[in-house]
């Protein structure tokens, strides 16, 4: 660059400079666009077919029924092989899951105790005549089967009210003063309302048990010979071959529909005040 100025020159030195060094950015750019290309389309015919890695700390629960809750909460999976338990499960045994659905979620845990225990002083009315709600067909509370006779307890679908957890509070709506002495004018639902103290439950459990609707007490009576089984071996007591009622009313002001666990025969002919058998369900999450 002979007889160019000085200044000039170190002008076109910077000039080239920035150019190589823009060019030689550039290429290097390319080349690593290039190499992950590369890197990603080997990855995916490495990884053709292979399944996707599974998310780390995640936990599928899954339930039968059989499972038998405790009293802190912990449930003891069921067991067909081996139906024996340690002294302190017997004694802090709380339920056992009755039924799962068509979705496999659980629908709630059955008392290893029921009104049976007592022979034949463990009947109970499920209103006293004289009270509001044996006179009243309540709408609110009403389960209405596909089908009713013998057998219908293991096939039967259902309409209406299926939870039985609010149909004492629903009572209570339309007769305020006949609840208030529930022991005499509502024994059945009184035996479920004490279940908890009766048989000195711990504190989470004493309340929240109550007289199944029609379609949970039908879900109990399809799994009776496994739930017998498990009860059985927890001490409790097992159900028997007898008409229980449920908490649901039937089409006709007098009656309410139960269940004959001899043949899981559906029955809504007796009238309110008639005596039968209570077992007691709580709701899965409470």
């Amino acid at each position: 660059m002979s007889g160019i100025p000085s200044e000039k020159r170190r002008h076109c030195k910077q000039r080239l400079g920035h150019f190589c060094s823009t060019r030689r950015v550039r290429a290097l750019a390319f080349c690593a666009l290039v190499f992950c290309t590369c890197s990603t389309m080997l990855d995916d015919v490495r990884n053709a077919g292979k399944k996707p890695a599974e998310p780390e700390n995640v936990t599928i629960k899954s339930y039968s029924v059989g499972d038998v809750l405790l009293a802190d909460g912990t449930i003891v999976p069921y067991n067909a092989e081996d139906l024996t338990f340690a002294d302190d499960q017997k004694k802090n045994a709380v339920g056992v899951l009755y039924s799962i659905d068509e979705n496999g979620t659980p629908r709630g845990w059955l008392g290893i105790y029921n009104s049976a225990e007592n022979g034949g002083v463990g009947r109970y009315r499920w209103a006293k005549r004289s009270t509001i709600s044996y006179s009243t067909k309540i709408e609110s509370i009403k389960c209405k089967p596909s089908d009713s006779g013998g057998g219908t307890a293991n096939t039967a679908t259902f309409e209406g009210d299926t939870d039985g957890s609010d149909n004492w509070q629903e009572i209570g709506e339309i007769d305020t003063e006949g609840i208030k002495n529930a022991e005499e004018n509502y024994p059945a639902f009184h035996y479920a309302n004490t279940y908890g103290e009766t048989y000195n439950l711990p504190k989470n459990y004493k309340t929240g048990w109550y007289m199944p609707s029609l379609a949970e007490l039908c879900y109990v009576y399809r799994n009776i010979a496994l739930l017998n089984k498990v009860i059985k071996a927890l001490g409790g007591v097992e159900l028997t071959d007898d008409f229980y009622w449920s908490s649901s009313q039937s089409e006709h002001d007098y009656f309410a529909w139960g269940v004959s666990f001899l043949g899981g025969y559906v029955f809504d002919g007796y009238s309110k005040g008639d005596c039968f058998y209570v077992c007691c369900v709580r709701s899965f999450s409470k």
